[in-house]
This record gives C-alpha cells, sequence and structure tokens, in this order.
C-alpha cells in the first residue's frame, strides 16, 4: 500500500491524509457528542427524580397534616356524644393547600400508586359534602372561610367519617413513603 502511495503524484497523498484526518477528527466529535449527551441525559435523569422527590414530600406533608387534624377531631366528636354539645369544627377540605397547586405537575411522578393518594384528596374533598348530608350546617366566620356545625347526636357518624378519610390518608402516606424511599436510592440521598 505504500509503494502504491509513493508511485501517486504530491497532491494525491495530501488529499488521503486531510481525508484521513478530517475522518479521525469527526469519529472524535461523535464520540464526544454521544458522551455529552449522555452525561445531559443522566443529569437530566437526576434533575426530574430530584423535583418527583420534592413533590412527594410537599404531598406527604401535607396528608401527615390533614390526618392529624382528622384525628383530633374525630375524637372531638366522640367526645361531644357524651357532653351532649354541639360541635363547631372547620371544613377540612379547606386544609388542602398544596396540592391545587401541584396538580399540574403530579403527571410527572413516576409511581403506578399515585391513584392512592388521588382518592386520598377525592375524599377529604368530598368529607364537608357528607357532613352536610348528616346534617351538618354551614356557619360563615368570614367571606371566604366557613365553618361547619353538628348536633351532638351526629358525632358518632361523623367520626366514623373522619376515621375512614383518615385511613385513606395513611393509606397514601404509606404510598408516599414508599416513592420517597425509592427515590432516595436513585438519587443517592
Amino acid at each position: 500500500m505504500f509503494e502504491w502511495l509513493g508511485q501517486q503524484p504530491q497532491g494525491v497523498a495530501t488529499f488521503l491524509g486531510a481525508m484521513a484526518g478530517a475522518s479521525i477528527g469527526l469519529i472524535a466529535i461523535l464520540i464526544g457528542a454521544l458522551f455529552n449527551a449522555h452525561l445531559n441525559r443522566k443529569r437530566d435523569d437526576r434533575e426530574r427524580k430530584l423535583k418527583s422527590d420534592s413533590l412527594l414530600r410537599a404531598l406527604r406533608g401535607e396528608l401527615v397534616s390533614v390526618r392529624q387534624v382528622l384525628s383530633e377531631n374525630g375524637r372531638a366528636f366522640k367526645d361531644s356524644i357524651s357532653h351532649d354539645c354541639d360541635l363547631i369544627f372547620p371544613d377540612p377540605s379547606l386544609m388542602i393547600k398544596i396540592y391545587p397547586k401541584l396538580i399540574d405537575k403530579i403527571g410527572s411522578i413516576e409511581t403506578g400508586d399515585i391513584q392512592t393518594v388521588y382518592d386520598a384528596y377525592t375524599i377529604l374533598e368530598q368529607l364537608p359534602e357528607n357532613l352536610l348530608l348528616l346534617g351538618a350546617k354551614e356557619v360563615p366566620i368570614s367571606p371566604s372561610r366557613t365553618n361547619l356545625s353538628l348536633e351532638s347526636d351526629k358525632g358518632i357518624h361523623a367520626a366514623e367519617m373522619y376515621a375512614s378519610a383518615k385511613t385513606f390518608m395513611e393509606n397514601a402516606i404509606s404510598v408516599l413513603d414508599q416513592e420517597i424511599g425509592d427515590h432516595s436510592k436513585v438519587t443517592g440521598e
């Protein structure tokens, strides 16, 4: 091959040398671009997991607070029966502050169990309507806020509703805990 190259005019050797150099350069550029794309993809996946993890933690925090309020109100409903006094309590659906702000981002969470979280919020949103059907009355305390009032003889039924809603909250929290644990393994936190 070198003999053949030696027999060629000077321009052919220059052309072949330039062609070989350009080919090696192109291959190096392609390898570099592919490696850069791999690094970018890895970074983007990590950022997506971190955003998803922060969404999960925010929802979990809200559900833990809601569960606590449901538990306390459920006990108050049971206590009202023995004291024969009406209860005035906040509309439980007004406790939802974070979920409406994150609803458009929840689709980015990669979990098959997100339905459990949706169900918990749905139950919480339906709770005031169920209490009204039970006989609760709305008591406006400001233009944007309404409490509910319930006769003590309905307290046991309200306590059962709150216990059921609390179970949905606990199931959702359990799902979120599992997902947060899985995300922590992936992100290394």
